[in-house]
């Protein structure tokens, strides 16, 4: 099993890891001195080192040559979610970030019962990077303080796309609309794709709490440009919409148009 370490501020030379990501080679993998380990900084940044010295709490290693690849994802998606309870927040950090999102923003919503403040970040970051170093991801999605859900609608036109997540059942769902073919272009093999089509490269997708959204909240999405979906044919917990959300998403392929076109 290849060995893999998030070292924030990645460069070539001796470094030493963090103490979280130190206890974990030395106490969980039991590394020793001269293995070799993958380093990662989560921001598309890599690098192969190996272990020069192993101290109690403590783990140096000599960094070699760091090379830069692109966000593994053609589409940025992030998620205006509603956090749920405490015990399920892990959940939704872990799996949404094995899955390849770029953003969390979690959002205060009129319905929410959990309504953390920006203390908790520092725990949810941890949560992202255990999952990232476990799922061989090189960047890490970003973790934003908690804000209300009138503030994420100001940030709305930084986007290619809003969509809100609604059960309504005249919504079409995301997954229809993401799995639906280009139009055909007469005379034209049909993986071609219209010199005018466009595929979102940010998408931003409002999930609210488990108690819904209000009447006064899903109109002002709309009018914020957000489109209403569905993300299944029943009602979903939070946690369990957003990682079928950043799924379905995840599965946009590089250069396809999807069905967007209604955007």
């Amino acid at each position: 099993m290849t060995l893999r370490a998030y070292q924030p501020n990645l460069a070539p030379g001796r470094q030493t890891l963090t103490k979280e990501e130190s206890h974990h080679l030395a106490k969980v993998m039991r590394a020793a001195v001269n293995d070799e380990v993958a380093l990662f900084d989560g921001q598309g940044n890599i690098a192969t080192a190996r272990i020069v010295t192993i101290r109690r709490g403590s783990v140096e290693v000599e960094v070699s040559e760091t090379t830069h690849v692109p966000f593994e994802q053609p589409v940025r998606l992030t998620l205006a979610v509603a956090m749920p309870r405490r015990q399920r927040q892990p959940f939704l950090f872990e799996k949404c970030t094995e899955l390849g999102l770029w953003a969390f923003q979690p959002t205060r919503y009129q319905r929410s019962v959990a309504k953390p403040d920006a203390s908790a970040v520092d725990k949810w970051t941890r949560t992202v990077i255990e999952a990232a170093r476990q799922s061989t991801r090189t960047w890490l999605p970003r973790v934003h303080a908690p804000v209300s859900f009138d503030e994420t609608l100001q940030s709305a036109n930084q986007f290619d796309m809003c969509l809100l997540a609604d059960t309504a059942e005249q919504n079409q769902t995301l997954l229809a609309i993401c799995s639906e073919p280009s139009p055909h272009i007469p005379n034209e093999p049909r993986t071609s794709v219209r010199a005018d089509a466009k595929t979102p490269k940010t998408i931003c997708i409002w999930i609210g709490p488990e108690g819904g959204l209000t009447n006064e909240e899903r109109t002002s999405a709309i009018q914020a440009g957000a489109n209403p979906v569905t993300l299944a044919r029943h009602t979903l917990r939070t946690e369990t919409a957003a990682t079928t959300a950043t799924a379905i998403v995840g599965q946009l392929e590089k250069g396809v148009r999807p069905l967007f076109a209604q955007w």
